[in-house]
């Protein structure tokens, strides 16, 4: 019985690992910088997205990435967060490349986004922590 719950353990664990993936890298002063991959899928006709809201702390960035080689376009209204207030894999010749914001140079507070796959569209939240 104990090998049974570890096994359902781990293959819980390997699911929420497979939603979220987190690398970190270096900014230009030496500072790790976490990235919080966002995955934009579409299945049965809606966008969906790996984390909802996402909360986003110092040295942490969002990257947003197509699996399945959508080409999507990330918007955030007002401005938003990031020092770009949109981001897109439409000019990325591989549409499953991460496309990552940076640090937040704007905070703390919630952000509202907007993500477009073709004529769809999805407003998920970023919190900046």
């Amino acid at each position: 019985m104990k090998k049974l719950n570890l096994l359902v353990v781990v293959a819980i664990a390997l699911s929420a690992a497979t939603m979220l993936y987190v690398a970190k890298t270096m900014d230009a002063q030496g500072t790790t910088i976490t990235t919080i991959t966002i995955n934009i899928r579409v299945t049965n006709g809606k966008i969906h997205v790996s984390q909802d809201p996402v909360e986003v702390y110092p040295n942490q960035q969002v990257a947003w990435a197509s699996p399945d080689g959508k080409t999507f376009t990330v918007n955030f209204p007002n401005g938003g967060p990031f020092k770009a207030p949109s981001f897109s894999n439409a000019q990325n010749s591989n549409k499953k490349a991460e496309v990552p914001s940076g640090k937040a140079t704007k905070g703390p507070g919630t952000y509202k986004y907007t993500v477009k796959v073709g004529n769809l569209t999805l407003d998920p939240q970023i919190i900046i922590k």
